[in-house]
């Protein structure tokens, strides 16, 4: 899941043009919930929880040094039936892949507002 969050984020930043000041460290942890939706037992519900730890390191020459750090958090639910194994992987990894964009979504806009309000810091 760190890997796809990353690719994403990746995707959104604008291409590399001066040297490396920050970097960004994910580190993310997936949960699965199940409840039964249904008397006869046949319909779960399963709930995937995706929590991702977020460090942003200011780039030195000795060392590098911690300025940020949040945590977000996605969850996602879908179904399984015991008649339906197929639908049921696609819709899972439907929702891995949709939990994946919003953490990437969520972490940009973290990152942007923290660079926007340091920028407006160093203004005043």
């Amino acid at each position: 899941m760190s890997l796809s969050v990353k690719r994403d984020l990746l995707r959104k930043l604008p291409p590399l043009i001066e040297k490396i000041k920050y970097i960004v460290k994910i580190e993310t942890k997936t949960e699965n919930n199940s409840t039964v939706t249904s008397t006869d037992r046949k319909t779960s519900g399963y709930e995937i929880i995706t929590t991702a730890n977020v460090l942003l390191f200011k780039r030195n020459k000795k060392y590098d040094k911690k300025i940020f750090a949040f945590e977000e958090r996605g969850i996602g639910v879908f179904e399984i039936s015991p008649n339906q194994v197929l639908s049921t992987i696609a819709s899972r990894d439907r929702i891995f892949e949709i939990s994946s964009e919003s953490l990437s979504k969520s972490i940009f806009d973290r990152l942007i507002l923290f660079f926007s309000q340091k920028e407006y810091d160093s203004k005043k």
